[in-house]
């Protein structure tokens, strides 16, 4: 409770093609704490993306409220 994401920065790497149908798309989705700042009560979040192996974002970095 409580948390929120603050920012969300990133820039596209690859398209991701999502075939016809109901099937869809899995998206891998890597987490990594990249830093924490107590007296801001943030945490910041270096995220790694794929779709099938292929890397589809770069830069995504997220900063939390905690």
């Amino acid at each position: 409770a409580g948390r929120e994401v603050a920012s969300f920065t990133t820039r596209f790497a690859a398209p991701v093609i999502v075939p016809a149908g109901d099937d869809g798309v899995e998206v891998a989705l890597v987490l990594t704490i990249a830093a924490t700042d107590e007296s801001a009560g943030t945490v910041t979040l270096d995220a790694a993306v794929s779709v099938a192996g292929t890397k589809v974002l770069n830069r995504a970095r997220a900063v939390v409220n905690i």
